[in-house]
């Protein structure tokens, strides 16, 4: 027969426990009683049912107890308003321009269509005499946004022919009525309109 012993383990030293720093109390600020407001005949008034007045809370806070405080703590008060300055004014006038869409559900259109675009650009458009001295002829491919009030804006070049032709195109564009706006989802919207406009000699 086999004979077992069995031995006690010692136990773990037992660690003293961790004293925690006394907690401080915060300091108190003055506070006003401040209960909610109750419909009650005038004869019934009693002074402290009153709300405070703005001149006690100048230097107290509200609460639901009206109690003086140890002056530990300044009260927070809420910065004065100062008079914007001429950039915040600009800032707030200024509106976001959303960018402009390249497709939408209605495309925008000169006043009369097709046809009146090129019945104006027949009487308005000149021929500048570089270009007919030397013989060119071709179309320039101008890029412009019509605006949510038919403007035109951001007229460029976008592939040109020279000679002059570029600039009388541009000035031309700029001398546009305004036109129809493009529309999506039924709200006036800006588009990116490309326009092919072309210079042909007689």
């Amino acid at each position: 027969m086999t004979e077992v012993t069995l031995t006690k383990l010692a136990e773990p030293p037992v660690e003293p426990p961790v004293a925690l720093p006394p907690t401080e109390t915060a300091p108190a600020v003055n506070t006003v009683k401040n209960l909610p407001l109750i419909v009650m005949p005038e004869a019934d008034v009693v002074e402290e049912n009153l709300p405070p007045t703005t001149e006690q809370l100048k230097d107290a806070t509200s609460g639901t107890e009206t109690a003086q405080g140890t002056g530990d703590i300044d009260i927070i008060a809420a910065p004065e308003a100062s008079a914007p300055t001429i950039t915040e004014k600009a800032l707030e006038v200024e509106t976001k321009t959303e960018a402009p869409f390249v497709t939408v559900e209605q495309q925008p259109e000169y006043p009369g269509g097709l046809d009146a675009l090129r019945a104006f650009l027949g009487k308005n458009l000149n021929y500048p005499r570089s270009a007919a001295s030397a013989g060119v002829s071709g179309r320039v491919y101008v890029s412009f946004v019509v605006n949510t009030d038919g403007s035109l804006t951001d007229v460029q070049v976008l592939k040109g022919i020279g000679f002059g032709c570029d600039e009388e195109a541009v000035r031309v564009m700029q001398k546009m009525p305004h036109w129809r706006p493009g529309k999506q989802a039924d709200r006036a919207v800006r588009v990116k309109y490309n326009l092919p406009i072309s210079f042909t000699l007689e």
